[in-house]
């Protein structure tokens, strides 16, 4: 039977078909790639609409995260900042869950897919600051120890100096008393 079908016609081997991948390879090769770190981080601010809603959200939330870590971390007591640095251990957490969901959704959003199989930008603009102020939170916890440790080393010195010189003026029974009153008793 001489007759083929169009499938046997694309299914055959065809001198064209390594053409096309050996063009496709050199575009490819001679297309130029950034060769610095300056170069990949200019090639990175490029290719982002910083004037796009979604990327002015995401700064304004980074914003809000840096004055509210710099609030707690200065005024704040324990419990706020142990839920502020578990809230961003948890959209830290999950920021593989949100690129998945961003990659299905951008269009709805943004105007340009921003959310790579990777998540290198999700990594860069979501999760790198975070992580940044949760480290920054780290050094303020180690140094306000420090300077806690440093006041009860020098309160237990203290109390040990006081008590010294307390067993040598009277007998041990504390500190002694002012003078006034024990000439008010000796009168």
């Amino acid at each position: 039977d001489g007759s083929q079908t169009p499938e046997d016609f694309l299914q055959a081997e065809s001198p064209l078909n390594g053409i096309a991948e050996d063009v496709l390879q050199d575009i490819m090769a001679s297309q130029a790639a950034p060769e610095s770190v300056w170069e990949n981080i200019n090639g990175f601010k490029a290719a982002i609409r910083w004037e796009e809603p979604f990327i002015l959200a995401l700064l304004a939330f980074h914003a809000i995260t840096i004055l509210s870590t710099i609030f707690v971390i200065k005024r704040g007591g324990m419990t706020s900042r142990m839920i502020l640095l578990g809230i961003i251990a948890i959209i830290v957490r999950s920021a593989e869950y949100l690129n998945q969901w961003g990659n299905a959704n951008w269009e709805s959003f943004a105007t340009q897919d921003y959310f790579d199989k990777k998540g290198i930008f999700v990594s860069l603009m979501l999760s790198g600051p975070l992580l940044f102020l949760s480290f920054f939170m780290l050094i303020a916890f180690l140094r306000e120890a420090t300077t806690l440790l440093v006041q009860v080393k020098k309160f237990e010195l203290k109390e040990k100096h006081r008590k010294t010189t307390a067993s040598k003026n009277g007998n041990g029974k504390g500190k002694k008393k002012s003078g006034k009153k024990n000439s008010a008793k000796q009168d």
